[in-house]
């Protein structure tokens, strides 16, 4: 009984510092970008924090790089925003790091399909989110690379329990898709503005994207239960999808933000 006492009350300090050391994290991502007005601390900080991908033999770096990549993208993705909402904005900043701890915390442990699939999305959307806010100076192949990592990493993490031996081809596929959907729509950059903060407007693709990943998330999840795709599982999917598409582009286009 004292044995089991005692795990139980290691269980909850190191559930404890857990949390804490993931809140202190996103603290200091936010107090550097602050003091120093720029994203580089912050995002070496984040680069820092995942320094168990690199705890075991070399030979193993590769696959744990693959399968840290979701957490990374949305990482690196929501300190470029609090950069981006920039000091004027506090509130801004304050709502994306909370969200930044709610990933930590909350969303990120789970491994539950809902959960695996939220992470994917978020990947998306917050990576899209990211590339198209600060790429507007990049150079065009490095904008469809990033985009590429983000499709490669973001359908390889919802595949990751999958026994498929394709994989790896599905996922440089779904990689290859984003980065073409980079690229043109890299040459028309249409932005929405949030509470009349231009400077973390949601660029329309990542909202396209997200809901083209959703839709081809739902159809491999279908196929992975018994190996085939039923139309009454995806067919409201698509319609949804498809819907929403129309929807952002036919009617909330506007003009061009670059």
């Amino acid at each position: 009984m004292e044995f089991i006492k005692i795990v139980r009350r290691r269980s909850f300090f190191s559930g404890v510092m857990h949390i804490l050391l993931n809140i202190l994290l996103v603290a200091a991502v936010w107090l550097s970008i602050i003091v120093t007005n720029s994203p580089y601390v912050a995002i070496a900080l984040v680069f820092l924090s995942k320094w168990r991908v690199f705890a075991v033999r070399p030979r193993f770096w590769a696959a744990n790089i693959k399968s840290n990549l979701v957490d990374l993208v949305v990482c690196l993705s929501l300190s470029l925003l609090i950069w981006l909402a920039g000091a004027d904005y506090i509130i801004a900043q304050a709502s994306i790091a909370a969200i930044y701890i709610i990933w930590l915390l909350i969303i990120k442990p789970r491994s539950e399909k809902l959960f695996v699939e939220i992470q994917s999305l978020m990947a998306v959307f917050t990576g899209f989110y990211a590339l198209f806010s600060i790429s507007y100076s990049w150079p065009l192949v490095a904008i469809v690379i990033c985009a590429w990592v983000i499709g490669y990493s973001s359908l390889r993490h919802i595949m990751s329990d999958s026994e498929s031996e394709n994989l790896e081809i599905y996922s440089m596929a779904w990689g290859l898709t984003l980065a073409e959907l980079s690229w043109l729509f890299s040459h028309w950059v249409v932005g929405y503005a949030i509470f009349g903060i231009s400077s973390i407007a949601i660029p329309q693709v990542s909202i396209i994207v997200t809901v083209l990943s959703f839709l081809i998330f739902t159809i491999f999840l279908s196929k992975e239960d018994d190996d085939k795709i039923k139309f009454q599982e995806i067919i409201l999917p698509v319609i949804f999808s498809l819907g929403i598409c129309f929807v952002v582009m036919t009617f909330f286009s506007g003009l061009p933000t670059s």
